[in-house]
Formats: structure tokens, C-alpha cells, sequence
């Protein structure tokens, strides 16, 4: 079979530092192998929000802020490129492995990175929520699964 004829050519697995990402990775990483397919490990966050005072009061956020909010982003992505190298040095040699952090959203930014980039396959951790819990604040994995262009496979 020549790559033209494979169905899986890249795979995006989606790791969040939960109890599943060692199994995500794992999944991801075989099938990586099995189908001689590129993969991408990433790491999506919600950066920090900082609550302005409306009405009246200038809105603009002071420089203080400003550099406090921009080093917890940095912090927070240099922890998460740590962890994703971490997970790469356990994938099996020969693999071609790339690691990606983003922020924003997380399932938005999940879904339109797998799509402008042509994935063909996203792995995805399942929380585990309760019926409940999960009716009210739903999951990265439901709404990856509802919205992707491609595949997607949803780890317990």
C-alpha cells in the first residue's frame, strides 16, 4: 500500500495532563506506528482572564496586569511543552513526532487545528463525567467528537 491508499497519514492526539494522557499518548503512538503516520501532540489552554472594572472607570488593563497575565501564559506554556516532550521521549523511536501548544477554547481549538492542518485521526481523553455533570458542562471529548471533520477516537 503507498501512502496515497492510507486512510491514516496524521494523527493529532490531544493530551490535558489528566489520569488519561498516559493512555491517549499510548493509543496514539500505536497507531502512529501501525500506520506509519506523522503525529502531533497537543496541549490546549484557556489562558487567564482578568476581571476589568466596567462603567465609568477606564477600561484599559495597566501595564502591571499586562506583564503578570504574559508570564503566566509563558509559564503555563513552557510546563506544557515540558509535558508534551515528556510524552514524545515515551513514543517509539522513528516515529515522526511534532508537539503543539495552544491556547484558547479547547475543544474550538482542538477542532480548527485538526482541520487546517489535515488530520486524519484526533485521540482524545475522556473525562468521565457523570451523566449529570457531563448534561450541564458537556466535554472536550463529546464536543470534539460532534464537530470534527474527521475520526476521532475517545480514550477511557
Amino acid at each position: 500500500m503507498n501512502d496515497e491508499d492510507k486512510l491514516i497519514k496524521k494523527i493529532l492526539v490531544a493530551l490535558d495532563g489528566s489520569v488519561y494522557s498516559d493512555k491517549v499518548a499510548k493509543y496514539g503512538g500505536d497507531l502512529a506506528q501501525r500506520y506509519n503516520a506523522k503525529i502531533t501532540l497537543i496541549h490546549v489552554f484557556e489562558p487567564p482572564t482578568l476581571v476589568m472594572p466596567v462603567g465609568g472607570m477606564e477600561t484599559s488593563m495597566p501595564a502591571a496586569e499586562i506583564e503578570l497575565t504574559n508570564r503566566i501564559i509563558e509559564e503555563i506554556n513552557t510546563k506544557a511543552k515540558k509535558f508534551l516532550n515528556q510524552y514524545k521521549k515515551g513514543l517509539a523511536k522513528g516515529l515522526e513526532v511534532e508537539i503543539i501548544v495552544e491556547k484558547g477554547n479547547i475543544s474550538n481549538t482542538i477542532l480548527i487545528f485538526a482541520e487546517e492542518n489535515n488530520y486524519d485521526l484526533i485521540v482524545v481523553g475522556s473525562r468521565g463525567f457523570g451523566d449529570i455533570k457531563r448534561f450541564f458542562l458537556g466535554s472536550v471529548s463529546d464536543k470534539v467528537s460532534k464537530h470534527a471533520h474527521c475520526p476521532v477516537l475517545i480514550v477511557r
